[in-house]
């Protein structure tokens, strides 16, 4: 009889989600406010059927009710609810319970009955009720700090620029001819932003890149608005790309599906190109790794392989092909003077530090950093960013679709601000992904430049370039949250 009545209750509560997740359904379209909407709808709707009908329409279905339900003990039982919810420890308090009760439902002094049942709830213990508003003090705290790092996002970070939405085409009716995963690969799962110098100063650049030819345009800055100027073409389509001082400027330097490297002056003239021989190319970037003043191009490829290029005298030379000394799974890089690559690990991953000396890597050291996967790494003053967005998740709505996380490198690199580990969730918002960390305005100050895309636009097909500083007061809130989540997740 106690399983046949503890089956009744799941199926009610099942019932109860239906609606729920029907309510989310047109409810989902307004974001968060729908979504926060969404919860204050359900909680009155429990509170209320419960207060005039003895129960919510999944208990009526199955002939239960509740044994006491005026409106101040029901109001009761539905904020004590986030004690039960907290890894379920209040569910799971029924199935040791005399009476099947759970957690709320004992604090609150009511229990679920059959509907002809006139059974009193026993009384609930002292201790029982304390460890329930105990919980429900944690519950809220945990709640409350994932929802802002998450689903809001961004705590620490204040925009200051935004430009217009980019629609990326591939000229029309050809993008049928692209698989998912390429067309992700070309739209959102790649760069489209880096910073070249013209004129002596530093100006932030985007590609729009079609099937022949590549266009490059200035961002440049009214207000808090980044609007585009034509600048020049480039007769190659460019993949990847990054930019660097190969001779004497900040130049730009692509790579095209056809495996041609290129570096482009600031008036779009190509003065150097060069074949790749890694095919599987997962991620430009551009640094001086040989310490003599002047930038190198290095490409990273799937099977661990990297190549490097650098300009002499007037041609672009292959300085390097091979593997790194290790045989490791690459995800991504940067170079902060060392190349620091990170890998596929045992359920973390690895960033390991070499140093090119004498036209080969030297092995320094690695450390583990909690990580799955990543999209993009960039160095941030004493700081690394990392990001990355999950395609399929987004698709289906669960799991994690976005991480974007700021990690300490002090002895052993740690976490410490989370930017937004978005929730697959139905309703819809912004997913960002990390694109560069430079100087776009010349103030001396660097900025994060992000990606932003809807999440319903898996593809990435239209997207905006937004420009963020880092804000002190509010990094100390996402610290303090992020510890709360590190310790309750």
């Amino acid at each position: 009889m106690k399983y046949l009545f503890i089956v009744s209750r799941v199926a009610s509560f099942l019932i109860d989600y239906i609606i729920f997740y029907m309510l989310y359904y047109f409810l989902a379209p307004f974001r968060i406010s729908g979504y926060i909407s969404l919860l204050l709808i359900f909680f009155l709707y429990r509170t209320l059927s419960a207060t005039f009908f003895g129960g919510t329409i999944g208990m009526i279905s199955l002939k239960l009710k509740l044994s006491k339900h005026d409106f101040k003990t029901c109001l009761k039982r539905e904020i004590l609810r986030f004690a039960s919810d907290f890894f379920y420890i209040g569910y799971i308090y029924a199935l040791f319970d005399v009476k099947v009760r759970t957690l709320h439902d004992a604090a609150s002094d009511t229990m679920v009955v059959y509907k002809n049942s006139k059974e009193d709830a026993l009384e609930t213990k002292k201790y029982i009720k304390s460890a329930a508003y105990i919980l429900l003090i944690i519950s809220c705290i945990r709640w409350l700090s994932f929802f802002i790092l998450n689903d809001i996002g961004l705590v620490g970070l204040k925009r200051i620029y935004s430009s217009d939405v980019y629609y990326q085409s591939f000229e029309g009716d050809k993008l049928l001819s692209l698989s998912q995963d390429e067309l992700y690969m070309k739209t959102l799962g790649r760069k489209y932003t880096t910073l070249i110098e013209k004129g002596g100063k530093n100006y932030l650049i985007r590609i729009s890149n079609k099937l022949k030819y590549t266009e490059v345009y200035k961002l440049s800055i009214e207000k808090n608005y980044l609007y585009g100027e034509y600048l020049y073409t480039v007769n190659l389509p460019l993949q990847f790309i990054c930019s660097g001082k190969f001779i004497k400027s900040k130049d730009l330097c692509g790579i095209s599906p056809t495996g041609k490297i290129v570096l482009v002056d600031e008036n779009g003239k190509i003065y150097g190109n060069s074949d790749v021989k890694i095919s599987n190319v997962i991620s430009l970037k551009c640094g001086d790794v040989d310490k003599d003043g002047f930038d190198e191009a290095l490409i990273l490829g799937k099977d661990g392989n990297i190549e490097i290029f650098k300009m002499k005298g007037i041609s672009l030379e292959r300085l390097y092909f091979g593997k790194f000394g290790e045989d490791i799974t690459p995800i991504t890089f940067y170079i902060d003077g060392s190349v620091k690559v990170m890998g596929k690990g045992d359920g973390k991953s690895i960033l390991y530090t070499y140093e090119f000396v004498n036209n080969k890597f030297k092995f320094l050291n690695k450390k583990y950093i909690n990580i799955e996967n990543a999209t993009n790494i960039k160095k941030f003053d004493d700081l690394i960013i990392v990001s990355h967005i999950i395609r399929s998740n987004m698709t289906f709505n669960r799991g994690t679709v976005q991480n974007l996380e700021i990690y300490g490198l002090d002895g052993k690199i740690k976490r410490l601000y989370n930017l937004g580990k978005r929730p697959g969730r139905r309703y819809n918002y912004k997913v960002r992904c990390l694109e560069d960390v430079c100087d776009i305005d010349n103030d001396g100050e660097e900025e994060i430049i992000l990606k932003s895309v809807d999440k319903k636009d898996v593809m990435g097909q239209k997207y905006k370039i937004e420009v963020y500083r880092l804000v002190k007061p509010l990094l100390y809130i996402n610290r303090i949250l992020t510890i709360i989540e590190d310790i309750l997740y």
